[in-house]
């Protein structure tokens, strides 16, 4: 019996079964942190590898069009090494970053004409729900912390989980907007409701900004059944004004931050010139001494940058006090890295996603890699998600769904479908 379960036929027949819920496992351990992810995704892999799945499938993700501007990111981060400032150094971390997007290849060759990509993406709500109850619980003290900052759950940072936390609530609200059953529409709102009480209990500005930007895409889910389209604009506005209200009204680490930025902003302005403009490190906005040094080197090295992992060794040689790996900000840290190449090769791979996102947005996996996507960029604009563990982890996943993206579910069913569309 245990001979011919493991028969070379047999394996074949599950192996996709197998690679399937090794990628769901994947996806539930997003939201706990970076080694429950890496432990994750390397299983898949792995899996993927010795089955035999990454041969047999090799045409869902080889002859997809999607697939090429990874390729020519990974590409580029490995050349830039040739001229980085740093190449042993931060040059080396970012670039042995590389095999996260393995984990995006084991997606990309996943049949989803046999396989529905909700199961993937119920495991990251699922898994998004614990963490976040986890989290709120040692907010209250009523849990062990496992990290410096309160309210994280098993996440060792909180700018990342933010970024996972505003796709957790645009993912849910899609969810509540395809599906008619009462008792489901209560448990996506529950979920959403959840996880705007973990962001804002969190103190990433970076989350409070993507919230900023993003809520009014979730209240529209809300809206949307209201056939007047001036009335549905009045109450997204409504809507809007009540949850940005709710998060300063409710939470105190939300006002607390934003009220340090405040302070911070008129310290760092009534400093000397030098300080002022970020010439010289402050420890009052950082963020406007990364910004000047990046301006200054994006001058400097317009055409390939300062290469991989080179921003923070080519600040102090240009006259900067103080390296620091990166500018926090992920159109920043393309352009003075790899100057406008870079820019090319990451706004390609950007475009293709966005473009597929949009364009499939009524399907759960298109509005997953469109959420996925504006979440890294939207986080992006203040931080470096892109080389950070949790962020470079979502960019591949994101990836490799949009690889499988041209597949299209032959199944449905009056529950969860990749093929179900958004109610006219």
């Amino acid at each position: 019996m245990t001979t011919q379960f493991f028969s070379l036929n047999n394996l074949k027949r599950i192996s996709p079964d197998i690679v399937y819920y090794s990628g769901c496992l994947m996806f539930f351990a997003m939201p706990f942190g970076t080694s429950p992810f890496l432990i994750a995704g390397s299983l898949a892999f792995f899996i993927w590898l010795i089955t035999g799945e990454f041969y047999r499938s090799r045409s869902l993700y080889l002859k997809s069009s999607r697939f090429l501007p990874v390729l020519a990111v990974v590409a580029l981060v490995w050349i830039g090494l040739l001229w980085s400032a740093d190449p042993s150094g931060v040059g080396k971390k970012y670039a042995g970053k590389s095999y996260y997007w393995l984990f995006g290849l084991v997606l990309a060759g996943i049949d989803f004409k046999k396989f529905k990509p909700d199961g993937l993406f119920l495991s990251y709500l699922g898994g998004l729900f614990l963490n976040a109850l986890f989290g709120q619980l040692q907010y209250f003290k009523l849990f062990p912390e496992f990290s410096k900052w309160a309210g994280t759950g098993f996440y060792s940072g909180y700018n990342s989980l933010a970024m996972l936390l505003i796709l957790g609530m645009l993912a849910a609200s899609f969810y509540y907007m395809t599906n008619t059953r009462k008792g489901l529409k209560i448990l996506f709102t529950t979920l959403v409701g959840i996880y705007f009480l973990q962001l804002i209990l969190l103190p990433g500005r970076a989350g409070y900004l993507s919230l900023l930007v993003l809520s009014p895409l979730i209240i529209y889910a809300y809206v949307k059944s209201i056939k007047s389209h001036v009335t549905r604009i009045l109450m997204v506005i409504l809507f809007y004004i009540l949850v940005l209200a709710s998060a300063y009204a409710v939470s105190p680490v939300v006002r607390g931050r934003v009220h340090e930025l405040i302070v911070k902003l008129k310290n760092q302005s009534s400093q000397s010139s030098e300080i002022a403009n970020g010439a010289v490190y402050s420890g009052l906005v950082d963020r406007v001494y990364m910004w000047h040094w990046a301006g200054h080197l994006i001058r400097s090295h317009p055409v390939l940058g300062v290469g991989t992992g080179g921003y923070g060794q080519a600040v102090l040689a240009a006259g900067g006090d103080r390296a620091i790996a990166h500018p926090h900000s992920n159109i920043l840290h393309v352009a003075v890295s790899f100057g406008v190449l870079g820019l090319m090769v990451y706004g390609w791979l950007f475009v293709m996603l966005l473009k597929s996102g949009w364009q499939n947005r009524t399907e759960a996996i298109g509005f997953f890699i469109l959420s996925g996507t504006l979440s890294i960029l939207i986080g992006g604009l203040v931080d470096t998600p892109i080389v950070d563990a949790g962020g470079a982890f979502l960019l591949s996943v994101t990836a490799g769904l949009c690889s499988a993206l041209h597949q299209k579910s032959k199944k449905s069913d009056q529950g969860f479908s990749a093929s179900r569309q958004m109610p006219a």
